[in-house]
């Protein structure tokens, strides 16, 4: 197949694009060309994706197959997309997030409604609050709008789960791999983060969800959840981390009422879970993950110690305040 990709230059694009380039397909990168592919044939069309029409001369003469936007973030972009590529490609394929499950709304303190169910299937509730980052990124338009010419042009919607492995901007596993290098004997999460559940992807796994959705004309006009098979509570998250570095770890699990302000996740309601359901891009596309759980761990592990943050990720939690950790324990032997 012809395949255009958008972007493509991030944490998962030149995962997917390894894979689609070994499978034997023709590859086009539409990007602003300042990170070139090291892949002999991959053709480079340099440019801005705001001024996507601009290019579509282009497009038309490499007449993809499938174009995979991995960067469409807000209407605007799906709309410029869909315009453009109406036409042209057979297919689109876009990434979207399971942000956009009413989930974590309830998670982000938005919408005050009842825990939610779990697992979260493709035709679970949507946020009912929009643009929850402020800013006019939003998926759920972004889904709308890719969904919305099932003849003219054909949309894939991906929703991805919390991705980590190696390049992972967030660094997801670094406050725990630094609290092994650190030697740090124990670790104090208050009870409700401790056993919050949620679905993580490993980038080579997400990576090869993108690779099959693309290539297989079944997936037009579906959308599919994608991540790890199992979801783990933070808890176990961190014990599977532990073995990966033989790290000797005690989690202490603590009521928040018993911590310091400063050791509880004040951003996050874990009284709702966020599990996704995979059956659906396992059943009907044969999707299998080709990486073990200790495969991922052992190559993410191994890229956060060669490439630490200067500083956590805003989001993540918990935070290296051992002060009060050594504090806390001390008190409470």
């Amino acid at each position: 197949m012809k395949i255009l990709v958008i972007g493509g230059t991030g944490f998962i694009g030149p995962f997917a694009i390894n894979e689609l380039y070994e499978l034997g397909h023709t590859i086009a990168l539409f990007n602003r060309g300042n990170t070139p592919s090291s892949l002999p044939g991959i053709t480079q069309i340099s440019g801005d994706t705001k001024d996507l029409a601009s290019y579509r001369s282009e497009f038309e003469r490499f007449n993809p197959d499938v174009v995979i936007h991995m960067i469409a973030y807000t209407e605007q972009d799906a709309r410029l997309a869909m315009n453009v590529f109406a036409g042209i490609a057979k297919r689109i394929v876009v990434l979207s997030s399971m942000d956009v499950y009413q989930a974590y709304g309830i998670i982000l303190g938005l919408e005050d409604t009842p825990p939610l169910p779990m697992p979260l299937r493709e035709d679970s509730p949507l946020r009912h609050i929009m643009y929850p980052y402020g800013g006019d990124y939003e998926k759920i338009k972004v889904e709308q709008v890719v969904l919305s010419q099932p003849v003219d042009l054909p949309g894939t919607v991906l929703r991805l789960p919390m991705v980590y492995g190696p390049g992972d901007p967030s660094h997801r596993l670094f406050k725990y791999v630094k609290r092994s290098l650190d030697s740090r004997s124990f670790l104090v999460l208050d009870e409700s983060f401790s056993n919050w559940r949620a679905t993580r992807g490993y980038v080579g796994n997400v990576a090869h969800a993108i690779t099959v959705a693309s290539i297989n004309n079944h997936a037009a006009n579906r959308i599919y959840n994608v991540g790890d098979a199992f979801a783990y509570n933070e808890h176990e998250w961190i014990n599977a981390i532990a073995d990966v570095m033989k790290w000797s770890v005690k989690v202490h699990s603590v009521m928040k009422s018993e911590l310091p302000k400063q050791l509880v996740n004040q951003n996050l309601q874990t009284k709702q879970n966020w599990i996704m359901d995979t059956t659906r891009i396992q059943e009907e596309l044969d999707y299998k993950e080709l990486y073990t759980l200790a495969e991922a761990l052992e190559a993410t592990v191994q890229w956060e110690k060669d490439n630490p943050p200067v500083s956590l990720h805003p989001k993540e939690f918990p935070l290296f305040d051992y002060d009060a950790e050594d504090l806390f324990i001390a008190d409470h032997p």
